[in-house]
């Protein structure tokens, strides 16, 4: 197979060029009222405007089918070598694809990722006591914030807070834990390899995606070898996980939170973006609650993660 600059596609572009490169704005214009319109997008506050650039109906056109012509060859190239093309066939899937990209091109080396992400376990030191008693207190504040925010009126719906981190093994080990009821011990682990990612843990880890799941669901023991089956003082489960963006979006732990029921509060919460939890209105200079959804939960257990492990930054 040609190479890209060598095929019909890109002739024809180039051919284009070549007829409308001298072609004046003005002109454009004028020949279509509703050019702006049509060649704009806009994303609530943000606009893309490229109808000032020397493109039309058969510019666009041509450039599809270029686009067209280069993913063929590169389906052409990877089989050539052996390998298979992955075809996203949703945007749900795209997270865990990139995330599975991001394990094999992170850093300068393999296993960077690993090594890099493993130095906030070595710098927690969760093993110390102290550390446990701090921490433990601040988790029971940040679920007294989280009833308040989303709120939350049935004070034994939310019973745990904790926080999982990925150890220099290839683990995720539970290594704090905030629970209102009694004092529990940290240490369960479970598999964190993009392979063979082991627990709802390990699964969120391994997909950089969120999840809300009742205990019967499939994905709560995700991938755990058949055994006696565990007794569980929960019903309901959300965990995210905990992405430090200042480092080249990497991924440290996962955070969860448990929940008495399946059917209270955080379980009505909607499955839908949001701009967080508090918006401005453009009528008003006061910043005014909003209703929340199941994304700011998301987003405030990672939040609530990071800030644990910012206590350990010195």
């Amino acid at each position: 197979m040609s190479s890209l600059t060598q095929s019909n596609a890109w002739k024809a572009l180039s051919a284009h060029y070549q007829q409308i490169s001298s072609v004046h704005m003005r002109d454009l214009f004028a020949q279509d009222p509703k050019r702006f319109e049509k060649f704009s997008l806009r994303f609530g506050d943000i606009l893309l405007d490229f109808s000032k650039n020397r493109i039309t109906d058969e510019t666009l056109r041509l450039l599809l089918d270029l686009a067209r012509h280069a993913n063929e060859l590169r389906e052409w190239y990877w089989k050539d070598r052996d390998l298979t093309v992955v075809h996203v066939p949703d945007y749900s899937y795209i997270t865990p694809f990139l995330a599975r990209l991001h394990y094999e091109t992170y850093g300068r080396h393999s296993g960077q990722l690993w090594e890099d992400a493993a130095r906030a376990y070595e710098r927690v030191r969760p093993q110390v006591p102290a550390a446990q008693q701090v921490v433990r207190a601040v988790l029971l504040g940040a679920i007294g914030r989280l009833e308040r925010d989303f709120r939350i009126s049935d004070p034994d719906e939310v019973l745990e807070l904790g926080i999982f981190l990925l150890t220099p093994k290839h683990q995720l080990e539970l290594v704090f834990r905030g629970n209102k009821r009694k004092a529990k011990k940290p240490g369960r682990t479970f598999s964190a390899g993009p392979d063979t990612p082991t627990g709802l843990a390990g699964r969120v880890y391994a997909s950089c995606q969120g999840v809300r799941v009742h205990t019967t669901d499939k994905l709560h023991n995700y991938h755990v070898p058949s055994s006696p089956k565990r007794e569980t003082d929960y019903s309901g489960i959300v965990a995210t996980p905990v992405i430090d963006w200042r480092s080249k979006g990497l991924p440290l732990g996962v955070a969860y939170l448990t929940t008495s029921t399946a059917d209270g509060k955080v379980f009505q919460l909607l499955d839908q973006p949001s701009g967080g939890l508090y918006k401005q209105q453009a009528d008003k200079p006061a910043i005014v609650p909003i209703d929340v959804t199941l994304s700011d939960l998301f987003r405030y257990l990672s939040d609530v993660a990071l800030a644990v492990l910012s206590l350990f930054d010195h």
